[in-house]
């Protein structure tokens, strides 16, 4: 969990917003990171809502580790299962990869590099004991 950054959104709708203001985060800016988006966009009237309530999050980060978005996890029954951060002036899905920042080092040295599609499955391979070993150290 603490490699991975993995976390929980929480239950309520607004709540990330409400523990961020004291901080100074006004709510523009969550939705412009990603975080909040309008109820509905053709009635600007009608507030702002979480992207992320109850689920586990999972930080992307870019190549140097650097939170860029989120993605989120229901567990247990509920849909959408997974719900992914939109396009951001950080964050562009086609230049990122789930888990890079944690392979850099290793590919660099030669180790192998496997793509997988999902964040559980990237961490299922870390815990196997890929993504950081040198191919001599890989298991076999």
């Amino acid at each position: 969990m603490a490699r991975f950054g993995l976390g929980w959104s929480g239950e309520g709708r607004g709540a990330l917003a409400a523990e961020l203001k004291p901080e100074g985060i006004e709510p523009a800016q969550l939705v412009a990171a990603g975080l909040m988006k309008p109820r509905d966009p053709d009635d600007a009237a009608a507030g702002l809502s979480d992207m992320f309530f109850g689920r586990v999050m999972f930080p992307i980060r870019d190549r140097r580790g650097r939170t860029i978005s989120f993605g989120g996890r229901i567990l247990g029954d509920g849909q959408p299962k997974y719900v992914n951060g939109p396009e951001t002036e950080l964050f562009s899905k086609r230049r990122g990869l789930y888990g890079l920042d944690l392979a850099r080092e290793a590919a660099f040295r030669g180790a192998p590099v496997l793509v997988v599609e999902g964040y559980m499955d990237v961490i299922a391979l870390h815990q196997a004991g890929f993504g950081g070993q040198s191919p001599r150290s890989a298991p076999h």
